[in-house]
């Protein structure tokens, strides 16, 4: 079963990227390229620590 706090997760990073998408559109190119970069980088290390924790826990049921 797949649990609520990943779901959770995954529709906050697709909000997320839809609104810095579709929010930014108003800035310069390089200046948005800069903040959406900088923005899935942190997206993409808390996904890391997210799996990372998990692979914990599955790893020590065995």
């Amino acid at each position: 079963m797949i649990e609520i706090g990943s779901l959770v997760v995954g529709a906050l990073l697709i909000g997320a990227v839809a609104l810095m998408w579709f929010g930014f559109c108003w800035l310069p190119e390089p200046v948005r390229v800069v903040v959406i970069a900088c923005t899935m980088i942190f997206f993409g290390w808390e996904i890391i620590k997210f799996i990372a924790d998990h692979v914990v826990v599955i790893t020590s049921g065995l």
